[in-house]
């Protein structure tokens, strides 16, 4: 492994659940990279990212901000990283020094949920209920992980957390069964899988499940027509949640259709569009600096094509 980490890389540690070793087909090789500038930080990870790594590039400065805040990325790392790379074995030093928030995790509990309230109206067709099934994996996930931290549980597999949320009571064996199989939906939208969606009504159920299991209370409906449009083209400069915002104009972007333009061409500026939309280390600061840039080159391909 570490005749491939690329020049100027610090520290370096394997986590989820290849760090774990219960790694299976639908699962991420998930890759912490940490390095004292940003742009080496990225480049490292571009590079590793075509090797099949999921990296998560942090400079030393947000890594401690992460670390002081008690997150539960922090927590996560502390309790499962495996550690390749290490210079002055600082990485270690800093994931010693992370301690469970004692206010809690009601912050990212609620913005898990914000996230699964966001899914009362969803797409009707096969590759946007993809999206609502990759999206609402993220929210379960997320939400019951904050959940469990704040009863003092801190487990972050598919399994173990689906396991707990039954033995808490706030999940039946027989929803946890079928939430189980959002895993596979979750990978198979990211590799770009269209086989087996579920219908509508499908979808609605598994929603259905999760917003009773953290009592958020949905009423599940179709989108009106444009409506995925709306809800970015009317926000030029975005929202805090930036998480939630690019994925938004991610499910907007990939419906699009060309009209009274090359095909070629509107097929390849969608294919960059969404090269940035789908890149996981993009959502905080490189979204919020790149916005406005990012938000006229959506409008832009609205403009030749059909939704």
């Amino acid at each position: 492994m570490s005749c491939i980490i690329p020049a100027g890389i610090d520290a370096v540690a394997i986590f989820g659940s290849a760090a774990r070793r219960d790694y299976d087909a639908l699962s991420d090789l998930d890759l912490l990279v940490v390095a004292e500038q940003p742009a080496v930080v990225n480049r490292a990870c571009d590079s590793l990212d075509k090797l099949g790594w999921s990296c998560t590039p942090y400079t030393w400065g947000r890594l401690r901000k992460c670390i002081s805040a008690g997150s539960l990325f922090a927590i996560h790392l502390r309790k499962e990283a495996l550690i390749i790379r290490d210079k002055s074995h600082h990485l270690k030093d800093v994931l010693r020094a992370c301690k469970h928030r004692s206010e809690g995790y009601r912050a990212e509990y609620r913005e898990a949920c914000s996230l699964i309230q966001g899914l009362e109206a969803i797409p009707v067709d096969g590759p946007g209920l993809a999206w609502v099934l990759d999206m609402l994996t993220v929210g379960f996930r997320s939400a019951a992980i904050a959940r469990l931290a704040d009863a003092g549980v801190y487990v972050f597999s598919f399994e173990e957390i689906l396991a707990h949320m039954c033995r808490f009571g706030f999940l039946t064996y027989r929803d946890a069964r079928r939430l189980r199989n959002l895993r596979w939906f979750k990978a198979a939208y990211r590799v770009g899988l269209r086989t087996k969606i579920p219908t509508f009504d499908e979808v609605r159920r598994f929603i259905d499940v999760t917003s009773a299991c953290f009592n958020i209370g949905l009423h599940v409906r179709p989108f009106a027509d444009g409506e995925a449009f709306d809800r970015i083209l009317g926000n030029r400069e975005g929202s805090s949640d930036w998480y939630q915002r690019t994925r938004r104009a991610e499910l907007a972007v990939q419906g699009l259709l060309p009209i009274g333009k090359d095909s070629e061409e509107f097929f390849a500026a969608k294919r960059a569009i969404l090269k940035i939309l789908r890149k996981p280390t993009q959502y905080g600061w490189f979204m919020k600096a790149q916005w406005p840039l990012i938000h006229e080159k959506i409008v832009e391909l609205q403009s030749y094509s059909v939704m």
